[in-house]
C-alpha cells in the first residue's frame, strides 16, 4: 500500500520493468510505505477500498483496513481476509504500456 509520495502519476512507475534500478531505490521512488497507526491501520488508503469498508461498516460488519506490513497481529481474530489490488491481470494502461518496452 502506498500513496506514491502524494503524486498520483508516480504510481505508474510501480509497473515499470523490474531490475532496471536497484529494488531499494525502486521502492523509495515509486511506492514508499504509507503512514499507519501503531496497530497498522493506514492513515490513507485507496478510495475504492475505503468505500467498501464504509458500506460494510454501515451494514453492521466489524471491518478493519490494515496495511499489509502489519497484517500478522490481526489474522487470529479475522474471519475473512480480503485483498485489494489495483491491476491484478496487468491489463491497465500503465502495465500494458510498460510490458511492451
Amino acid at each position: 500500500m502506498s500513496n506514491h509520495h502524494s503524486h498520483e502519476f508516480l504510481g505508474f512507475g510501480a509497473s515499470a520493468p523490474p531490475n532496471v534500478i536497484p529494488d531499494w531505490l525502486f521502492m523509495f521512488l515509486f511506492f514508499p510505505p504509507v503512514r499507519t497507526t501503531k496497530e497498522g491501520i493506514p492513515i490513507e488508503a485507496p478510495y475504492g477500498l475505503r468505500k467498501i469498508e464504509a458500506v460494510l461498516m454501515e451494514k453492521g460488519f466489524d471491518v478493519l483496513t490494515v496495511d499489509p506490513d502489519h497484517l500478522k497481529p490481526h489474522l487470529e481474530d479475522a474471519k475473512i481476509l480480503a485483498i485489494h489490488v489495483m491491476d491484478p491481470f496487468g491489463w491497465g494502461p500503465s502495465s500494458s504500456t510498460f510490458s511492451r518496452i
